[in-house]
């Protein structure tokens, strides 16, 4: 059952577990480091035409497993959807396989950031939140977890 789980939450293009989920036009997801790398290579742009017949040109990329398109016409990869709830998944699959918290090695650890789990940017996590099991940066802690009210018994590490 729990080989059966990993495959689910294992993304397709970097055989891994799912790191910043974020959603095409398909509704299939892909990390967020992967769609970066997918959009980085796009040879082909797509054209559109205009109510007024002026024709322009959008970055596209098309999904690994389905093949279809999704156009960024007017948002950046960053801009895309995150999937939440794949990403929650992913943590509770780690921590109930003993693999979450856990100290890593420095190997282990070497180009691993951790993300703000709201910014669309993807800046780097300043704190994350024991209880929430979420990561913020510095700009949306105070806004997403403030530090008053019921959140101010919350245990707050860095990342």
């Amino acid at each position: 059952m729990a080989s059966a789980l990993a495959g689910e939450l294992t993304c397709v293009v970097c055989s891994d577990l799912y790191s910043s989920p974020v959603m095409l036009t398909c509704h299939h997801s892909f990390c967020l480091v992967c769609v970066r790398k997918l959009a980085k290579g796009l040879e082909r742009r797509h054209k559109n035409t205009v109510e007024n017949h002026d024709e322009t040109t959008a970055d596209v990329i098309t999904c690994p497993q389905c093949g279809q398109e999704t156009s960024l016409e007017e948002k950046v990869v960053d801009d895309l959807p995150r999937n939440f709830l794949l990403q929650n998944i992913v943590k509770g699959y780690l921590k109930d396989n003993g693999k979450e918290g856990r100290k890593m090695s420095v190997s282990e650890f070497e180009g691993k950031l951790v993300l703000c789990d709201f910014c669309v940017g993807s800046s780097a996590a300043a704190m994350t939140c024991v209880e929430c099991r979420l990561a913020y940066c510095s700009r949306c802690l105070p806004v997403v977890h403030p530090p008053r009210g019921y959140l101010a018994r919350h245990t707050l590490r860095k990342p």
